[in-house]
């Protein structure tokens, strides 16, 4: 007879326990013990760039889409389009294009439907199962999409799917939370629902197309300043390598500056071009000068923009047509010559807003270099500024998860509910290397942490 199965033990050790909603936050202070300067604790989203050199740049993309799990589709997206750029590959079939933008739009509204839980519980939930459908339709049924390939995208849409995307985005449209979006777009919609004082003196960047009108996977740049009148400066993607710099190159919190011309200089700063900028929503507004407008609203009319994109993009004929891939990617691909290292720029304005992948390879296809810069990353100094400003001026915590919600940072804490979101403030003596409100420079001592939970 056969011996008796013996159950199998496994012991499990939890060294810590995680708070989704728990921000941590570092904290400066003089040797007086003022606060200096407050930033939000990166560390929990390390750079990765370094582990992709000595990869085959077109096994990249696969990689990189598992990157974030919030955010798997923009990376995908960012992903492939940096390899078409190093490869040279511009010519995508207008469905393949479609179904891509399908897929961006279903993403957005995702993502999205996490902020609006707490105001319209029904109206999030729709906004989600619109966001599937819509992912599904363009051929990404799981969680980790598999849709884009250079040159085009792997298969035609099932027309099935498409239809249940229009129903469930004709559902989407029917609940409050749309109908509450079209009454902020009315001519007699009250100014300023909600209070909101936009104190950033730095640039606002989005991607639109060569007209300068948003578009999410356009192929340039606008780059404006909300405190002037200046019309916003188009730049193409191709010029991301040039225009942008990390001032601590590699950190996790880079704190990259965009270099403008010479109308988006600040007054009194003759002759120093770059400035820190930040994307997003309120980024995306105020590039097409609507400036002014708080980052709930921004969100809001991002999901009202998401909406009449995905209903574009379905109601196009071509979105169900067969032509989905160029045929000569893969000469473009297999014939390369590049002489030498060649660097390939792929960009995607998602529901945080821009996100850049930058593959730099040898004539081997191998990646010699690689930069993906986040929004999380790019929004760190603008949320550095609102921190300290809320905590040198004795602000409540109140203030703090709005600072915290504005910048939206890729961590489930963005996400907390009102008076859910709980802060780690990490406690150092001395002036931070890259001090935003100083010219001070230099090492930290080691923190110490003091809880604060509300």
């Amino acid at each position: 007879m056969p011996s008796e199965s013996v159950p199998v033990t496994q012991h499990i050790q939890l060294d810590e326990l995680v708070d989704p909603f728990e921000a941590r936050l570092d904290v400066y202070r003089d040797d007086n013990g003022a606060i200096t300067q407050v930033s939000f604790d990166l560390s929990g989203l390390p750079r990765i760039d370094g582990m992709l050199v000595g990869k085959r740049a077109l096994d990249v993309p696969d990689i990189t889409k598992r990157l974030c799990g919030l955010c798997p589709v923009v990376h995908h997206l960012a992903g492939v389009r940096a390899v078409e750029d190093l490869y040279g590959i511009s010519d995508i079939p207008r469905t393949a294009q479609l179904i891509r933008e399908l897929l961006a739009a279903g993403s957005t509204l995702d993502n999205l439907a996490t902020k609006f839980v707490a105001v319209d519980r029904e109206g999030a939930r729709a906004m989600k199962r619109a966001g599937k459908a819509l992912m599904r339709a363009a051929g990404a049924p799981s969680h980790f999409p598999d849709v884009a390939v250079p040159g085009g995208v792997r298969a035609a849409v099932d027309k099935t799917l498409v239809s249940e995307a229009e129903g469930a985005l004709e559902a989407l449209a029917e609940t409050a939370v749309i109908k509450e979006v079209e009454l902020l777009a009315a001519p007699d919609a009250p100014d300023a629902p909600d209070a909101w004082t936009d104190t950033f003196d730095g640039l606002d960047v989005a991607v639109v197309d060569a007209d300068g009108e948003l578009a999410p996977l356009g192929n340039y740049l606008a780059v404006a300043r909300h405190h002037t009148d200046t019309a916003a400066q188009i730049f193409p993607a191709a010029d991301w390598p040039t225009r942008v710099r990390e001032s601590r190159p590699g950190d996790a919190a880079p704190r990259p500056m965009f270099d403008a011309s010479k109308e988006l200089v600040k007054d009194g700063c003759a002759g120093q071009r770059e400035d820190f900028y930040r994307v997003g929503p309120v980024s995306r507004q105020v590039v097409v000068d609507k400036r002014g407008i708080s980052p709930r609203d921004a969100q809001r009319q991002l999901l009202a923009d998401t909406v009449a994109w995905a209903k574009r993009v379905l109601a196009d004929g071509e979105l169900l047509g067969d032509h989905v891939c160029d045929p000569k990617a893969v000469t473009a691909i297999e014939n390369a010559d590049f002489e030498g290292h060649r660097s390939g720029v792929g960009m995607i304005d998602g529901p945080r807003g821009l996100l850049v992948h930058r593959y730099t390879a040898g004539a081997d296809g191998i990646i010699t270099d690689c930069q993906i810069m986040t929004p999380t990353a790019q929004n760190e100094p603008w949320l550095t500024r609102m921190l300290t400003e809320q905590l040198c001026d004795g602000g409540e915590t109140a203030g703090v998860e709005k600072s915290i919600w504005a910048a939206d940072p890729c961590l489930p804490c963005s996400s907390a509910p009102a008076g859910v979101m709980t802060f780690t403030m990490q406690e150092h003596a001395g002036a931070p290397a890259g001090n935003m409100t100083a010219d001070s420079r230099g090492s930290a001592d080691a923190p110490t942490e003091v809880e604060r939970t509300k």
